[in-house]
C-alpha cells in the first residue's frame, strides 16, 4: 500500500454545555477509538503482511490515546497525533486512525483551541505530503480531508455559539419573568393591605356592633352597604391594572392569526387597520374586536369558495366616538361542513352590545357583509377628535 493516505469524511460532534453533552462527548471519543482500532485489525485480515507485535502495540496505543482525548483533550490529542505521524515515518502502516486526526482536531475547534487545530492539522498534513512518493495525490486527499474537517467544525461552532446564546437569552427570560411575577405579587399584596384589607376589617367591626345591638336600622344597613360598594370600586382597578400587565390580547395578532387560519382554504384576507390599533384601544375593546374579527373570520372559513377574496376592515368612525368594523365575503354554493364552532352571531350580538356597540350583519347581491361599531370611552374619543 503506497504512501498515499486515504482521507475519510468525519463529521466532529458539537458539544454544547451541561452533564448530557460531557458524557455524549466521552461516548463519542470512546466509541470512536473502539471502531477505528477494529476496522484497523479487520482490515489487517485483507492485508498482504500482518502486523507486527510493535506495530500492534502502537495501535493499541493509538486507541487509547484517543479514548483519552475525552478526559484530556490537548494532552492525549497532542501525544496521538505524534504516535500517528511517527507510523508514518516507516511506511503507510494505518489507514483508519487518520479519522481520530479529525476528530481531535474537530473537538478543539469546538472547544475554542481554533489556533492549535489549525497549526496541528496543517503540519501533520504537511509531513504527510512531503513523506508521501504521491505528493500531488496525498495534497489533494490533505485539502479535502482538512477542507471538510474544517468547515464542518465551524458550522458546529456556529451552531453552538447559537444554541448556548439562545439558552441564555431564555434563562434571562425566565428571570426577568420571575422578578415581574414578584414585583407583581408584592404590588398587589401592598394594594389589598392598604385598601380592601382595611375596608374588610371595618365591614367585619360593623356587623358585629350590629350582631351586638341586637337590631340594624336601614341606615345602618344602608352605610355597611355603601361600604362594601366602595370597596369593591376600590379593587376594581387594582384588578384591572394587574390583569392589564399580565395580559393583553392583540389585534393586530388575531389578524394575522386569521389571515392563517383564511389562507388553508387558499381565502386572501384583504386588510385595511391601522398598525397601531392596540395602542389606540383600551383593553375591553380591543377584546369585542378580537371577538368580531375571529368569529368574522370562521364564517368566512365557511360559508365563503375556496380561492376566493375577502376583505376586513377596521378604524375609527368619522365622529371619533367609535371602532368599525366591517368585513365581507362571497357566498359559496356549498357549505364547508369541516368548519365547527365558533362564537355564533347570536352571542356575539350580545358581546358588542354588552358595551354599547351595535353588530348587523347580511347577504347582499351573493356577498356577506357583517359591520360592527364598539364606542371608544371618553377619554379615547376626547383624544381622536
Amino acid at each position: 500500500m503506497g504512501m498515499y493516505r486515504a482521507h475519510a469524511k468525519i463529521f466532529p460532534i458539537a458539544s454544547t454545555t451541561g452533564k448530557k453533552t460531557s458524557a455524549m462527548h466521552k461516548v463519542v471519543f470512546c466509541a470512536s477509538a473502539v471502531l477505528i482500532v477494529l476496522v484497523e485489525l479487520l482490515d489487517d485480515v485483507d492485508r498482504s503482511f500482518a502486523l507486527s507485535a510493535p506495530e500492534s502495540l502502537a495501535l493499541c496505543l493509538l486507541g487509547v490515546l484517543l479514548a483519552a482525548g475525552a478526559f484530556f483533550p490537548v494532552a492525549s490529542g497532542l501525544l496521538y497525533i505524534a504516535l500517528l505521524v511517527w507510523t508514518s515515518v516507516f511506511g503507510d502502516i494505518f489507514a483508519f486512525p487518520i479519522l481520530g486526526l479529525y476528530l481531535i482536531v474537530g473537538a478543539w475547534i469546538l472547544s475554542s483551541r481554533t489556533i492549535l487545530a489549525i497549526i496541528v492539522l496543517a503540519l501533520t498534513e504537511t509531513i504527510w505530503i512531503v513523506l508521501s512518493p504521491v505528493h500531488v495525490s496525498q495534497a489533494v486527499s490533505a485539502l479535502v480531508g482538512s477542507g471538510i474537517t474544517l468547515a464542518v467544525s465551524f458550522m458546529l461552532r456556529l451552531w453552538k455559539m447559537k444554541n448556548a446564546q439562545a439558552a441564555s437569552e431564555a434563562q434571562q427570560a425566565r428571570e426577568q419573568a420571575a422578578q415581574a411575577s414578584m414585583t407583581v405579587r408584592r404590588q398587589l399584596a401592598q394594594e389589598l393591605h392598604d385598601t380592601i384589607a382595611k375596608d374588610l376589617a371595618r365591614i367585619a367591626l360593623m356587623a358585629q356592633e350590629f350582631k351586638a345591638a341586637g337590631s340594624v336600622s336601614a341606615d345602618e344597613l344602608g352605610a355597611l352597604a355603601d361600604m362594601a360598594a366602595a370597596a369593591s370600586r376600590r379593587i376594581r382597578p387594582t384588578i384591572m391594572d394587574l390583569d392589564r400587565a399580565s395580559y393583553r390580547e392583540s389585534a393586530s395578532q388575531t389578524i394575522s392569526l386569521v389571515v392563517k387560519m383564511l389562507s388553508t382554504r387558499a381565502i386572501e384576507l384583504d386588510v385595511s387597520a391601522a398598525a397601531d390599533m392596540d395602542e389606540l384601544f383600551e383593553r375591553e375593546q380591543i377584546l369585542v374586536l378580537t371577538t368580531v374579527i375571529r368569529e368574522g373570520a370562521t364564517n368566512i372559513l365557511k360559508y365563503a369558495p375556496a380561492g376566493s377574496q375577502a376583505s376586513l376592515t377596521c378604524g375609527i368612525d368619522e365622529k371619533g366616538s367609535a371602532i368599525t368594523v366591517s368585513m365581507g365575503n362571497d357566498i359559496a354554493d356549498e357549505i364547508n361542513t369541516d368548519v365547527t364552532g365558533g362564537f355564533g352571531l347570536a352571542n356575539l350580538e350580545q358581546q358588542v352590545a354588552s358595551v354599547g356597540g351595535e353588530l348587523s350583519y347580511g347577504s347582499f347581491e351573493k356577498r356577506w357583509i357583517l359591520y360592527a361599531t364598539i364606542p371608544l370611552s371618553e377619554k379615547e374619543g376626547a383624544e381622536n377628535e
